[in-house]
């Protein structure tokens, strides 16, 4: 029996116009959270897990879909491929947060910690509580400093595959199309007078 085994990082959107098909997982399913939770009110002060020197890897589903394609059409039997953007490139987890807070919520003061035991959890607010029950897995695995074998993928890249790489960029891009498809940030932008500029 023969097999090819991808496994890819994080998904996002398309890294040409941000659109995005799949499941709300991975970041999806903490923005999600975020509309769901954070975007009823206006906070002061935002408590944020962000290590400042962590790096999040993501793929855009767009650089999936080609490499799962040139995978199978190219590769030998039995092969294992890591699909990930380049690490050098990647954006921190304090990055992405800072583009959501500077586009939505912008909050008075931005709390960082580099570790989830260091919050102070029964003293924040309720909904900001929530939101890290909720997403405590998914801020875990985008904080951990992982380390892929990408030596496939190189040379799948070398052989002529256009893999995009997701950067702080190309993630604001995605991150824009999710919030303009929102009817919750939305109003909660037009209510905190925080629409983005014409």
């Amino acid at each position: 029996m023969t097999y090819l085994i991808l496994r890819p990082s994080i998904v996002i959107g398309d890294s040409r116009d941000g659109h995005y098909s799949g499941k709300r997982y991975g970041i999806y399913q903490l923005w999600s959270g975020i509309e769901r939770l954070l975007c009823r009110e206006w906070h002061e002060d935002m408590h944020i897990f962000a290590p400042l020197h962590s790096s999040a890897n993501l793929v855009h589903q767009d650089a999936f879909q080609s490499a799962f394609l040139t995978a199978y059409r190219t590769l030998s039997d039995n092969a294992i491929i890591n699909l990930v953007s380049d690490n050098a490139m990647a954006p921190s987890a304090r990055q992405l947060w800072d583009i959501w807070l500077d586009a939505c919520n912008r909050p008075d003061r931005r709390i960082y910690y580099e570790r989830m035991e260091d919050i102070p959890v029964r003293a924040i607010p309720p909904a900001q509580r929530a939101l890290l029950a909720l997403a405590s897995v998914n801020l875990n695995i985008m904080s951990h400093p992982w380390s892929f074998e990408t030596n496939g993928l190189t040379a799948m890249r070398d052989g002529g595959l256009d893999f995009p790489d997701a950067t702080i960029g190309s993630v604001e891009l995605c991150q824009r199309q999710f919030m303009s498809q929102s009817a919750a940030i939305q109003r909660f932008l037009t209510r905190t007078g925080n629409l983005p500029p014409a």
